[in-house]
This record gives C-alpha cells, structure tokens and sequence, in this order.
C-alpha cells in the first residue's frame, strides 16, 4: 500500500531549531493514537515520533490505516531543559491529491 510522508521542523519562538522535540499525532475526531510509521515501507507503528539536531521530524501514513478523509492533531512539546511550551495543531492532512 502507499505511505505518504508528512515531515517538518519545529523551532521556538526565537526561529531557533528544537532538537529533541516530542511529536505526538492522535485522530483530531476520537484524540486515539493514529497508525503512522518512520519509514516509506516496513517497520512497526507508532505515533511518537522526537525532531533530530535540526529540529526535523517525519513520519508516514499508510493508506490501508487512515482513509484520505480523515485529520490529525500534532502535539508537539520540547525538552524542559528549554522551557518550550507545549503547542497543538489540528486538522492536519497528510495526504496529497
């Protein structure tokens, strides 16, 4: 089945990059853990996914987890060391027409 790939980078207020930020992806409908996966094909499921030392970040939904129509929240958080308050996103499309 086909994955596509959603990435981005997260920053603080400042435009400084995160390194080490939590990125948590549930459904926007139900809050429950969305099925997406750190690779184009194989692995195992997860909706945890942390931004590397330039504060990128990706991850893969699969068309036989989500329908096209369904929308998800990213709740991102940084290390406390940083203080970086904790921000949501919702209604997020991963997939591209």
């Amino acid at each position: 089945m086909a994955r596509y790939q959603y990435n981005n980078t997260v920053r603080d207020a400042n435009g400084v990059v995160v390194n080490g930020a939590t990125v948590t992806v549930t459904l926007t409908t139900s809050g429950a853990a969305a099925t997406l996966y750190a690779a184009k094909t194989g692995g195992t499921a997860t909706n945890v996914f942390t931004t590397n030392s330039s504060g990128y970040f990706e991850f893969f939904c699969d068309v036989s987890d989500h329908a096209a129509s369904v929308f998800f929240d990213l709740a991102i958080a940084g290390p406390s060391t940083l203080g970086l308050l904790s921000q949501t996103f919702t209604n997020i499309s991963f997939y591209r027409a």
